[in-house]
């Protein structure tokens, strides 16, 4: 409350009463200053007691209708969070926003394999190439030895237009339908009378020996059994055949590298 508004307060109090103020009369006189001995207050110093008192009332009021510090204390620290909360908020809207602006929904991410040719298919071990070639010709449980390094080795150094896959096929090939030699396996097979593999076809029947776990097929090279006939390795891929079911033969499939003469077999007893 001003202090005019209390002055006013005072003199229509002054007035109603109709008297002096007394010491005793003014709540408050000796936290006021004034002396026991004083019968009256001045109208400046009633006026400071009961501003005292409006004062003290005014306050005591003011704090019963505003809410507590620690209220408020809550109340405040809640809008700043919502603010908070809000901005963040549209702050990610937004780097969303720029986000997809700077990186279209069709772009594609592309992996740097560096010398690598994604497209090349990796390239297949020997053995992989063998068991392969000899699905395809229906033998895919004949046993075989044929080392890698042999092979790498004879591309390397006697190289020709056949590679050593196509050398493979076409000496599965030869064994199974060319018995010009007599001593062939299909030349052989045609003679059976009883056994395992008595299928009406004689290219079935050499296909069933193959299968069997006697047989084995070999990469001629530094080792095994040399061409009854002599044919070297510098201008031949040469494989060996052991059919022990079939016969106590052994047969070798000679593949010209250059391709200029047609794959043949022969055997040997």
């Amino acid at each position: 409350m001003s202090f005019f508004a209390r002055t006013c307060l005072f003199w229509i109090a002054l007035l109603l009463g109709g008297c002096d103020v007394k010491v005793d009369q003014v709540p408050g006189g000796a936290d006021l200053g004034l002396d026991s001995n004083d019968s009256t207050m001045t109208p400046a110093d009633a006026a400071r007691s009961v501003d005292g008192m409006a004062v003290s009332d005014a306050e005591a009021d003011h704090d019963a209708a505003e809410p507590s510090d620690a209220g408020r204390g809550a109340d405040m620290a809640s809008v700043p969070d919502v603010q908070t909360a809000a901005m963040d908020a549209s702050a990610l809207n937004d780097a969303e926003s720029v986000l997809d602006q700077a990186v279209p929904a069709d772009t594609s991410v592309s992996v740097d394999l560096g010398d690598a040719d994604v497209g090349e298919p990796m390239q297949e071990t020997v053995d992989q190439i063998t068991r392969r070639v000899l699905a395809a010709h229906g033998v895919s449980d004949m046993r075989t030895g044929i080392p890698e390094m042999e092979v790498l080795a004879q591309a390397e150094l006697h190289g020709g237009e056949v590679d050593f896959e196509t050398a493979l096929s076409g000496a599965l090939n030869s064994f199974l339908t060319d018995g010009r030699d007599i001593e062939s396996p299909l030349s052989l097979v045609s003679d059976l009378r009883d056994g395992p593999c008595l299928d009406p076809d004689n290219t079935e029947r050499v296909r069933c020996f193959l299968n069997r776990d006697t047989a084995l097929l070999e990469l001629f090279g530094a080792e095994g059994f040399s061409p009854e006939n002599g044919e070297g390795i510098e201008e031949n891929w040469i494989f060996i055949l052991r059919a022990e079911s079939l016969s106590d033969h052994i047969q070798w499939a000679i593949i010209d590298r250059t391709g200029a003469r047609a794959p043949f077999n022969y055997g040997f007893n």
